[in-house]
């Protein structure tokens, strides 16, 4: 009896855990055009990490556009906060592709990314209209009271 009561509070726990992650993931695809040199004429270092994180703010890009009107007005107020700190929006970059051709001096890769959705929300939520106004930017709000007095009443 006590073994069967600890697997199910062990499996309720396990489950609720997996609750509450706020995970999501998007694929992403990139392409990017690089500059050959003498030596070598195949993509470099750097050319690879510029494909990757375009292809990591893809897969942001479509999982935004996937969400809905709502949700992607405030794409464009933190994309720069995305490309600054990509791993704390980011969890995990999975390369599903790789392509390179040198013949057009071309290449592409495509991921899927495991995004960080409740650290891409508070980051929107930082840049709202209504956050701004917290900061010191003061609404205005106007009350006007219109006091009557009745011409007759009925019974």
């Amino acid at each position: 009896m006590q073994i069967i009561r600890v697997f199910f509070i062990s499996l309720w726990l396990l489950l609720s855990a997996s609750a509450m992650a706020e995970t999501a993931t998007a694929k992403g695809q990139a392409t990017i055009k690089y500059e050959t040199s003498l030596m070598s004429s195949k993509v470099g270092a750097e050319d690879k990490a510029k494909a990757l994180s375009q292809a990591q703010l893809k897969a942001v890009d479509r999982y935004y556009a996937e969400a809905g009107d709502a949700q992607s007005e405030g794409l464009d107020a933190i994309r720069a906060k995305i490309k600054a700190d990509p791993e704390r929006y980011i969890l995990e970059t999975v390369i599903l592709s790789e392509e390179d051709k040198p013949d057009m001096k071309q290449y592409s890769i495509t991921v899927r990314a495991t995004l960080n959705v409740s650290q891409l929300r508070n980051a929107s939520k930082s840049t709202s209209a209504v956050a701004q106004a917290g900061k010191g930017e003061k609404s205005k709000l106007t009350f006007i009271f219109v006091s009557r007095q009745t011409d007759s009443a009925q019974s």
